[in-house]
């Protein structure tokens, strides 16, 4: 007869039929062997990742003396890449079939916490054969978590829609389950049946065992690289009264951008903290700035004409030099709108600085003596982003957006005689891009 081991908590139990000379012969050499191993193993030991196991039921066939007991070994999730080199020292005899580790493409799991994989090992009844299980497991620490099968055992699933839940809704309430019967049927690559008894690891168990606490980790919390490329225009205005006249100068410029962006993005839960960084190829067109040197007036007796008014002003056009390209380096916060079960939309502000790259500026193309290079300047964004959820952690996002900053050449202004001045530098963009899961 075997005789188990509860690793559940509590002290352990040993069968009775054993000699009481060699269960301490037995307990002496439990406690010695760890501590001649200790400096080959310590380091290993401490980086253990396993938090607890516990056993289930692989059903053989209606007789109970048919049924066996399997092992399922729970981790912390902490990133997509699952260490098994812990659990293959755990089961040697599979050691050969189980591979190092496995990237996981996880599930949407929106408001769970204290996720955990689960991992067992199915064997085939002429024990030749067999497949890794893996499972991740959310709630893990409530009385009726909720475990996500790898129902083709392919490590995806974000597909994989149907969920085990130990929570049932009875007339009377809801009804917490201490096992449920699974089935798993694989077709492909050639038919295989596998059932066992999943025990509810958060069901109520006797005083005398307690599970161990187990370390909340929130498949929420994740890190991920966005790349993005889009295109825009904008305008760029100021004017300033003349001390000199009274009269006020206006001055405005088109602009068209081509932009590649690059970000880092912490998500917590459907809150984004990005930190952006972007280039944009600028080409300004089409300025035009009108001097006021004093009141309209009218003059009379033009031929053909008869009287007219004259604006009394200066328009100069396209006689500037500007920088050729703009860096932007800012900061955003998303906020994640579920519109579907993988399709986001996701309004954003955020505060940047911006520095401008290229030729200096020159207010008079026929004085290029007379330059000023550009300070760095902050500026406000704010848009829209529609995310398409390709898995857990990776999307593909479009967006619009909008950001207003300054042009601010370096004591151009401060050397003119003006007062009252206003500058603004506004753009709109639409932009794509892709969003890749880190860790």
């Amino acid at each position: 007869m075997r005789t188990r081991v509860d690793i559940l908590g509590g002290e352990p139990y040993f069968s009775n039929s054993i000699h009481p000379m060699f269960k301490i012969k037995f307990t002496c050499f439990l406690f010695l062997f760890p501590l001649l191993l200790q400096p080959v193993f310590a380091q290993n030991w401490m980086n253990r990742n396993l938090i607890r196991q516990n056993w289930n039921e692989k059903v053989a066939g209606d007789n109970e003396d048919q049924r066996e007991g399997m092992e399922i070994f729970y981790y912390h999730l902490t990133s997509p890449l699952l260490d098994l080199r812990d659990y293959k020292a755990e089961v040697p005899e599979l050691a050969s079939r189980i591979p190092d580790s496995v990237r996981i493409i996880l599930p949407e799991m929106g408001g769970m916490k204290d996720t955990v994989y689960a991992v067992t090992f199915l064997q085939s009844e002429d024990r030749l054969g067999g497949d890794l299980l893996i499972m991740v497991v959310g709630n893990f620490n409530s009385q009726a978590p909720v475990f996500f099968m790898d129902w083709n055992m392919n490590h995806n699933f974000f597909r994989d829609e149907k969920k085990i839940f130990f929570q049932k809704k009875t007339r009377k309430g809801v009804e917490i389950l201490e096992k449920i019967l699974v089935k798993i049927h694989i077709e492909e690559p050639r038919s295989k049946f596998y059932q066992f008894w999943l025990q509810n690891p958060g069901f109520q168990k006797p005083d005398s065992v307690t599970p161990r606490k187990v370390r909340a980790e929130k498949t929420w919390n994740h890190l991920a690289m966005r790349f993005g490329v889009g295109m825009g225009n904008g305008t760029f205005t100021y004017s300033y009264i003349n001390n000199a006249s009274g009269y006020p100068t206006h001055f405005k410029v088109k602009t068209t951008e081509k932009i590649a962006n690059l970000e880092l993005v912490w998500k917590i839960r459907r809150l984004n903290v990005v930190l952006n960084g972007m280039y944009e190829d600028n080409f300004f067109w089409s300025s035009d700035k009108e001097t006021r040197l004093g009141e309209p007036y009218i003059i009379c007796g033009v031929p053909g004409q008869g009287c007219v008014q004259v604006e009394n002003i200066i328009v100069e056009r396209d006689r500037e030099i500007f920088p050729s390209a703009r860096l932007n380096l800012g900061l955003n916060l998303e906020y994640d709108l579920a519109v579907g079960p993988k399709v986001f939309l996701s309004p954003f502000a955020g505060v940047g600085m911006d520095k401008w790259i290229g030729p200096a500026f020159t207010p008079d193309r026929a004085k290029t003596d007379k330059t000023y290079t550009l300070k760095v300047t902050p500026s406000l964004t704010y848009g829209l982003l529609f995310k398409c959820n390709l898995s857990a952690f990776n999307s593909l996002n479009f967006g619009v957006s909008g950001r207003h900053g300054q042009f601010m050449p370096r004591d151009y202004f401060e050397s003119l005689d003006i007062s009252g001045l206003k500058n603004n530098f506004s753009n709109f963009r639409a932009m794509i891009s892709y969003q890749k899961g880190l860790w």
